[in-house]
């Protein structure tokens, strides 16, 4: 298993008519064996964009909002089934 994160993140959401930009980095481990990246954000890693600020969210969405995102993905090298594999040096 590999930790490590993915940086640089840019979200764009849009939840009916409430929109909203996250920005920061997700802490994520991958599993060579499975392929299977793991995205586990800590809280604080993540926050709502001031610029542009969220536009009919209210009070649930503002730029103190420190969100996190949780999710796995199993991972291919594009048009096979081959699991790629993270190798140090």
């Amino acid at each position: 298993m590999t930790d490590g994160y993915i940086n640089n993140i840019t979200l764009n959401w849009t939840w009916g008519s409430c929109k909203f930009t996250i920005l920061g980095k997700m802490s994520v481990k991958y599993t060579n064996g499975t392929g299977a990246l793991a995205v586990n954000s800590l809280p604080g890693e993540l926050s709502v964009a001031a610029s542009p600020a969220p536009v009919n969210c209210g009070a649930p969405i503002t730029t103190a909002t420190k969100p996190t995102f949780k999710a796995t993905y199993l991972t291919k090298v594009i048009g096979t089934t081959t699991i790629p594999k993270i190798v140090g040096s």
